[in-house]
Protein backbone atom coordinates (compact mmCIF):
# COMPACT_ATOMS: atom_id res chain seq x y z
CA UNK A 1 0.00 0.00 0.00
CA UNK A 2 1.29 3.41 -1.11
CA UNK A 3 0.22 6.33 1.42
CA UNK A 4 0.95 9.68 -0.05
CA UNK A 5 -0.26 12.38 3.03
CA UNK A 6 0.48 16.21 3.88
CA UNK A 7 -1.29 15.24 7.03
CA UNK A 8 -0.23 15.11 10.46
CA UNK A 9 -3.13 12.90 11.99
CA UNK A 10 -2.48 10.37 9.48
CA UNK A 11 1.04 10.20 10.17
CA UNK A 12 0.04 10.59 13.87
CA UNK A 13 -2.10 7.12 13.83
CA UNK A 14 0.40 5.64 10.94
CA UNK A 15 2.49 5.83 14.24
CA UNK A 16 0.18 5.42 16.95
CA UNK A 17 0.03 1.77 14.87
CA UNK A 18 3.59 0.86 14.68
CA UNK A 19 3.87 1.79 18.58
CA UNK A 20 1.16 -0.90 19.23
CA UNK A 21 3.20 -3.51 18.09
CA UNK A 22 5.38 -2.89 20.96
CA UNK A 23 5.66 -6.39 23.13
CA UNK A 24 5.06 -4.16 26.38
CA UNK A 25 1.87 -2.85 25.03
CA UNK A 26 0.74 -5.88 23.79
CA UNK A 27 1.62 -8.12 27.19
CA UNK A 28 -0.54 -5.23 29.21
CA UNK A 29 -4.02 -5.10 26.65
CA UNK A 30 -3.56 -0.91 26.64
CA UNK A 31 -4.48 -1.23 23.52
CA UNK A 32 -7.95 -2.47 23.85
CA UNK A 33 -8.49 0.78 26.17
CA UNK A 34 -7.77 2.51 23.63
CA UNK A 35 -10.45 1.36 21.13
CA UNK A 36 -7.66 -1.60 19.04
CA UNK A 37 -7.52 -4.31 18.33
CA UNK A 38 -4.68 -6.92 17.86
CA UNK A 39 -5.21 -7.00 14.42
CA UNK A 40 -4.43 -2.82 13.40
CA UNK A 41 -1.19 -3.43 14.97
CA UNK A 42 1.77 -2.26 12.19
CA UNK A 43 4.91 -3.64 12.67
CA UNK A 44 7.93 -1.02 11.79
CA UNK A 45 9.58 -3.14 9.65
CA UNK A 46 6.71 -3.36 7.46
CA UNK A 47 6.54 0.14 6.41
CA UNK A 48 8.98 2.80 4.91
CA UNK A 49 8.81 5.84 4.44
CA UNK A 50 10.26 8.69 2.15
CA UNK A 51 10.08 12.41 1.80
CA UNK A 52 9.36 13.70 -1.87
CA UNK A 53 10.89 17.34 -2.20
CA UNK A 54 10.12 19.74 -5.19
CA UNK A 55 12.85 21.93 -5.93
CA UNK A 56 10.70 24.75 -6.08
CA UNK A 57 7.38 24.97 -7.50
CA UNK A 58 7.65 25.16 -11.19
CA UNK A 59 10.18 22.05 -11.30
CA UNK A 60 10.27 18.48 -12.39
CA UNK A 61 13.10 17.73 -10.24
CA UNK A 62 12.23 15.75 -6.84
CA UNK A 63 14.52 15.25 -4.19
CA UNK A 64 13.74 11.62 -2.59
CA UNK A 65 14.80 11.34 1.11
CA UNK A 66 14.35 7.90 2.79
CA UNK A 67 13.01 8.49 6.68
CA UNK A 68 14.23 6.45 9.65
CA UNK A 69 11.51 4.47 10.88
CA UNK A 70 11.76 2.86 14.50
CA UNK A 71 9.41 1.59 17.57
CA UNK A 72 7.83 4.99 18.14
CA UNK A 73 7.23 5.21 13.59
CA UNK A 74 8.65 8.22 12.31
CA UNK A 75 8.77 12.01 12.01
CA UNK A 76 8.01 14.33 9.19
CA UNK A 77 10.66 17.15 10.42
CA UNK A 78 8.97 19.41 7.70
CA UNK A 79 5.54 18.67 8.98
CA UNK A 80 6.55 19.00 12.66
CA UNK A 81 7.80 22.46 12.14
CA UNK A 82 4.77 23.74 10.60
CA UNK A 83 2.33 22.40 13.21
CA UNK A 84 4.59 23.52 15.93
CA UNK A 85 4.53 27.55 14.19
CA UNK A 86 0.65 27.38 13.85
CA UNK A 87 0.48 26.17 17.23
CA UNK A 88 2.67 29.20 18.56
CA UNK A 89 0.71 31.54 16.45
CA UNK A 90 -2.61 30.34 17.64
CA UNK A 91 -1.55 30.63 20.63
CA UNK A 92 -0.26 34.09 20.25
CA UNK A 93 -3.17 35.19 18.80
CA UNK A 94 -5.58 33.51 22.02
CA UNK A 95 -3.51 35.25 24.68
CA UNK A 96 -3.74 38.28 22.32
CA UNK A 97 -7.85 38.07 22.37
CA UNK A 98 -7.92 36.63 26.12
CA UNK A 99 -5.89 39.52 27.58
CA UNK A 100 -5.84 42.66 25.40
CA UNK A 101 -2.71 45.12 26.02
CA UNK A 102 -4.63 48.31 27.28
CA UNK A 103 -3.56 51.85 25.94
CA UNK A 104 -2.91 54.15 28.48
CA UNK A 105 -3.71 57.26 26.37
Amino acid sequence: MIINTHSDYVIRELNNLIMLSNKEIRTNRKFEELGYKEDEFVNSSEVTSYMFNFKNKSSKNISIKRIPINEFGFDVESIDNTIDELNNTTEELFYLIKYPIKNED
